[in-house]
């Protein structure tokens, strides 16, 4: 299979579990508040480029998929794809994201880290390729209207290899 169908299948696959999830209480504390929550919260598209070699632009979008023992700490997928100049690559990651403040503040600051599957169209030349790579992310919101934020992401990539910015918007759902 060819590694831009594989990664269309990966995201139709990841979007068909994370909807029948639908924001399920799973696990309380003592005091019956839930310490995890599954649901899909968040929505963001974003576009930005690639700091190593030639600048590659690049086109993604995320989702804030649940929390654990607090709102602020977010389970995320990350997609992005690279383009012009060739070739075309992706990265698909999983994220665990604290956010320093709550979705109410104006501003809302945040870092973490993660696990990506990253590769390009040359992959069945190339050894190694699709690889797994270690990443972070350091990102900062801003409030936009009660629903949605605008975001600039810096996310270093590959174990600190790989440098890229991001710019866009992320929407919320119904209980901010």
């Amino acid at each position: 299979m060819k590694p831009m169908t594989t990664l269309w299948a990966l995201v139709f696959v990841t979007l068909m579990v994370v909807s029948s999830l639908g924001g399920q209480e799973t696990v309380s504390d003592d005091s019956g508040r839930p310490w995890t929550k599954f649901g899909i919260h968040t929505v963001g598209l974003r576009a930005g480029f690639d700091l190593e070699r030639d600048g590659q632009a690049l086109a993604g979008g995320s989702m804030d998929v649940g929390y654990l023992y607090s709102e602020r700490l977010r389970f995320r997928l990350v997609g992005e794809l690279g383009f012009a100049p060739s070739p075309n690559s992706y990265v698909g990651s999983f994220e665990l994201a604290y956010r320093f403040t709550a979705d109410s503040n104006v501003a809302i600051p945040y870092i973490g880290t993660g696990i990506a599957l990253a590769g390009n169209e040359l992959c069945g030349s190339i050894p190694g390729c699709p690889a797994v790579w270690w990443q972070f992310v350091l990102g900062f919101e801003l409030r936009l209207n009660d629903r949605m934020n605008w975001l600039i992401e810096y996310h270093p990539q590959n174990a600190l290899k790989r440098h890229r910015i991001l710019v866009g918007i992320v929407m919320r759902g119904g209980e901010s």
